[in-house]
């Protein structure tokens, strides 16, 4: 057991601070096992704070002030005895199970096989072994792990399991990585930071949504009219792939004039419709983006154009009151000889009665002349 707790120690070199963290063998410079520790981790998708995720910490290994490990308690409780030599067991190996470096240990290995136990307990409902803390994540997408004498928390040294669960958040589940670090962590100056901080890794997938969710608010332009009188209430229509999608709703005053249908299918088109537009209004939908609408009712302002004289013509005279839309006025004659023709228009006046015994006088003579060519070529074959 002594050797291997002395393989253990001299391997921990490979933990980088958050993801492995360094704790090299037979560091000249002890540990303060009475400090407190914290750990503050970041997560973000991109520039985009993750909120509301949920992580625990676990403590696996206790430290001693000579950086010596011995399994906590309550894992070798759950476990048993062998735990300790199971998570001993992890050197670098390559794709095909070959061990390429025996002083070295696989920290992920070993966290995924932790990850392993405590997930199948978990599911199984037989959980024996409590995260030290369970945290979320706040609007900075940060988590900060720390000791709380209020609620009888403590944070000492040793190695301690980050596991968190997966979120889900509009079309992406964020899952963040699983892993294990030592507390402290020994900087490259060969000093312990007792409350390290940085940014875990998120496993992203992306998913297309099931569902959506399509709001639509009226508004009102008619503060300034008075001729017009707004409806207690209206109804409108949402139609998904040109047809109904259930049932009008009404808005009105008790619901802000506003309305959101809920599980929508994500595919397909949709419109809002108002069902009847209020007399005395005009209405016009805009499509504000993929999920809202706007519908507008502004008051018809619209008046008719005032009865007022036209200005006199060149005469000088009142060509008097408009008459109906359509209405020709007084008739004004125009010389045949100023109005221009069309191209292949006969003009006005010609006569048209002896045309069709002109062309049958032309369909005579060209039979004649056609009769008396022939005559002539039978003459001249004769001779």
């Amino acid at each position: 057991m002594t050797t291997i707790r002395r393989k253990i120690a001299s391997l921990l070199a490979a933990v980088l601070c958050l993801s492995l963290l360094a704790v090299p063998a037979g560091a000249y410079v002890r540990v303060d096992v009475s400090d407190d520790v914290s750990l503050t981790l970041s997560y973000k998708h991109g520039q985009t704070p993750i909120q509301d995720m949920e992580i625990s910490l676990y403590k696996v290994y206790d430290m001693s002030d000579a950086v010596r490990f011995k399994v906590e308690d309550d894992f070798e409780t759950a476990y048993g005895e062998d735990f300790k030599f199971t998570l001993s067991e992890w050197p670098i190996k390559d794709s095909q199970g070959n061990v390429t470096d025996p002083d070295q240990v696989d920290w992920d290995g070993m966290a995924r096989n932790l990850e392993t136990l405590l997930r199948a307990d978990i599911a199984n409902n037989t959980v024996n072994v409590q995260p030290v803390l369970t945290m979320t994540t706040d609007e900075n997408g940060q988590v900060k792990f720390e000791s709380n004498p209020a609620a009888d928390v403590k944070l000492d040294p040793g190695l301690y399991l980050v596991m968190g669960k997966s979120l889900s958040r509009g079309s992406y589940t964020y899952t963040p990585k699983t892993f294990l670090t030592a507390l402290p962590s020994l900087e490259p100056d060969d000093t312990w930071n007792y409350n390290p901080s940085g940014t875990n890794k998120l496993d992203i997938y992306y998913h297309a949504p099931a569902t959506r969710t399509i709001t639509v608010q009226k508004e009102w332009l008619d503060e300034d009219v008075e001729d017009v009188e707004r409806p207690a209430s209206i109804q409108v229509q949402l139609i998904h792939n040109g047809y109904n999608y259930g049932l009008p709703v009404t808005l009105n005053e008790g619901n802000n004039w506003s309305y959101s249908w809920f599980g929508v299918p994500a595919s397909g088109s949709v419109l809002v419709a108002e069902v009847d537009v209020p007399e005395g209004y005009i209405m016009w939908v805009e499509k504000l983006d993929a999920t809202s609408f706007l519908i507008t009712n502004s008051a018809d302002t619209e008046i008719d154009p005032p009865d007022v004289p036209l200005d006199p013509g060149p005469g000088g005279e009142d060509p008097g009151e408009p008459g109906d839309p359509g209405d020709p006025g007084d008739e004004i004659d125009i010389p045949e000889d100023d109005v221009p023709l069309s191209p292949g228009l006969p003009q006005t006046g010609t006569l048209w009665w002896p045309v069709p015994f002109l062309t049958m006088g032309g369909l005579v003579l060209f039979l004649l002349g056609w009769v008396d060519g022939r005559r002539n070529r039978r003459e001249q074959d004769d001779a």
